[in-house]
């Protein structure tokens, strides 16, 4: 969850954080998240640590909280 909640672009990238080999973003991606997919969803970057929407601000996270308050 680490990885996918630290934005690269803070700061220009100038404190990576994690520091990690390459390689490992593509190992969590394709193979350690199929587990913990409907999870990753709330994450706030990407596996490369861009910024994204976040789940709350999409049509579909609306509709899940309005649900929920019913």
């Amino acid at each position: 969850m680490t990885l996918l909640n630290a934005d690269k672009t803070y700061e220009d990238g100038k404190q990576p954080f994690p520091v990690m080999p390459k390689f490992v973003p593509y190992l969590i991606k394709y193979f350690v998240s199929r587990k913990y997919a409907g999870a990753w969803k709330f994450a706030s970057c990407d596996y490369w640590g861009q910024p994204v929407t976040l789940f709350m601000n999409t049509q579909e996270g609306k509709k899940a909280l309005a649900v929920e308050k019913m």
